[in-house]
């Protein structure tokens, strides 16, 4: 009798709540043993699972029996979580210890925690987890607390002021108004991420679904697709992705009744071993049937040389020439090789999986922070470069003359050598690998040079057109198209005002007449039906 009465009492206050928050992580928790159960391990011990993985899946098995008890009977549950609550929040020492424990948890969920790396979808369920218990801790039982404990106003405050910040930012960036020469790209490979420009415009671009600055893909196998690989030039970030390089080549190819498509995965930074490290890790997953690589003469002669490159091995991929005479990379560049890998590859997946990288991405209030305390350190220019020291790093290669086994020597070897084998990996792959070399002008050039008969010699020591000779020279004796444009500039008599209105003040990119017009030579020179 008294169990059938026990039977037949309400519920206790909160238990339908209880019911549904149990509900909402048992459905978490078996979405996650499903992508526990179906990854496969690099070096399984236990079946297709490494020891780890496997202890993983028991222990993640083992949490859902108590889930399952509380789903049936919640009111335990909502005394629980009544008495742990109030446990916390007697205490303000234990409130904040926890509030900074969960904030460390979506720190390591954002910052490569290796679980999370791979599972993508644990992401979101440790952040936004983490999140809503924060806010539990701050609001729960606010009414019926008096006075309200100081922690609480502090911590509600803190979340509200960054949340007013930034809107503000958000603001200022939809108005063009960020902090004066503030210059934000989305960080290394986030979907969807957004790319701010207040030195220039104030513009507020976004970048595409794979992370690069450059039009959507459609990667359907029923296209002719170009894909290119360069660095600043490429990316072209002061430019509408609608007005770069790649959509206006591929309105040149679609204009030409070729149903073409070009896919651009530009970068600043990249040099010739991340256009090879890129050929090798997305010939697969984009299926081209023709590559471009662009070698950008201001600096990519430079981007893969430890011994001229500001940035350390760990920062970016280096090549050394080993003891079998034969180019190999760094031993201290293979975590920023596997970095780079990931940022060729990890987009593919399921666009829920991005969604928390494109979120954060999008936050202004970190990349501002981090600007202003940063500060504008600029890199050192090598030693002797002399009159050429507004071309940047790669200055160096530029002497008319260079000695054998010298850095200007070796850096021309080391780019033909990731050309050659570039191409080799297209050539497997069923792809054409192409070349374009694109000249780089000195601020004086662009500044004061006038009419047709230009040359691009400084103080008969340095020659901005010598590494095109060289590469040039390469590529016929391999058999690798190329397209040398600043010879073919020269040879055309394209006047210096012409191309002063195709490059941008400081030289590092094209203005939209430029983009345009390094199309059309692209175009001409790989694809234009013969005559």
């Amino acid at each position: 009798m008294e169990t059938q009465t026990r039977l037949h009492q309400p519920e206790q206050p909160g238990a339908l709540g209880a019911r549904l928050a149990i509900g909402t992580l048992l459905i978490v928790w078996a979405y996650v043993l499903g992508q526990l159960i179906t990854h496969e391990s690099g070096e399984p011990v236990i079946g297709r699972y490494s020891l780890p993985l496997f202890l993983t899946i028991v222990v993640w098995t083992i949490v859902i029996i108590p889930l399952l008890y509380w789903m049936l009977r919640p009111e335990p549950f909502v005394r629980g979580v009544n008495r742990i609550l109030t446990f916390i929040q007697s205490r303000s020492w234990l409130a904040l210890l926890t509030i900074i424990a969960l904030l460390f948890v979506v720190y390591l969920a954002l910052n490569s925690l290796r679980l999370v790396d791979g599972y993508p979808g644990l992401q979101p369920v440790f952040v936004f987890g983490a999140y809503a218990l924060i806010a539990v801790i701050i609001l729960y039982g606010w009414r019926q607390t008096h006075p309200v404990p100081l922690w609480r106003k502090l911590t509600l405050a803190v979340a509200l002021i960054a949340i007013a910040l930034e809107l503000v930012l958000q603001g200022l960036a939809m108005a063009g108004a960020l902090p004066s020469g503030f210059s934000s790209t989305a960080g290394l490979f986030k979907p969807y991420g957004r790319l701010i420009l207040a030195a220039d415009d104030g513009g507020l671009q976004t970048v595409n679904r794979y992370g690069w600055h450059a039009p959507a893909f459609d990667l359907s196998d029923e296209n002719h697709k170009v894909l290119l690989l360069g660095d600043e030039l490429l990316y072209a970030a002061e430019t509408e992705p609608d007005e770069q390089f790649s959509a206006q080549l591929e309105a040149l190819l679609t204009a030409n009744g070729d149903n073409a498509e070009v896919i651009a995965l530009g970068a600043p930074g990249f040099g010739p071993a991340h256009y090879y490290e890129g050929i090798k890790n997305t010939v697969e997953i984009y299926r081209p049937n023709d590559i471009i690589i662009f070698i950008n003469a201001r600096d990519d002669f430079a981007n893969n040389m430890v011994e001229v490159d500001p940035r350390t091995p760990r920062d970016t991929v280096f090549y050394t020439i080993g003891d079998d005479g034969f180019w190999n990379i760094h031993e201290g560049s293979l975590f920023a090789e596997h970095l780079l890998w990931h940022r060729f590859t990890d987009a593919h997946g399921p666009v829920s999986h991005t969604f928390l990288r494109s979120l954060r991405s999008h936050l202004l209030t970190p990349k501002v922070i981090g600007y202003m305390l940063s500060g504008d350190d600029a890199a050192e220019l090598p030693e002797g470069t002399g009159p050429l020291a507004s071309l940047g790093i790669g200055a160096f290669v530029f002497a008319a003359e260079p000695e054998p086994n010298s850095l200007p020597d070796k850096s021309i070897r080391l780019t033909e050598n990731l050309i050659e084998i570039a191409a080799q990996v297209a050539k497997a792959n069923g792809a054409t690998l192409h070349v374009v070399v694109v000249p780089t002008f000195s601020d004086e050039f662009l500044s004061t040079t006038n009419g047709d008969a230009w040359q691009l010699t400084v103080s008969d020591d340095y020659d901005l057109l010598a590494p095109e000779r060289s590469l040039a020279a390469f590529a016929t004796d391999k058999q690798i198209d190329i397209l040398t444009a600043g010879l073919e500039m020269q040879a055309a008599d394209i006047s210096a005002e012409r191309i002063q209105s195709w490059y941008r003040p400081n030289g590092m990119g094209f203005t939209p007449e430029g983009e345009q017009q390094f199309a059309q030579m692209v175009y001409d020179a790989f694809f234009a039906p013969s005559q």
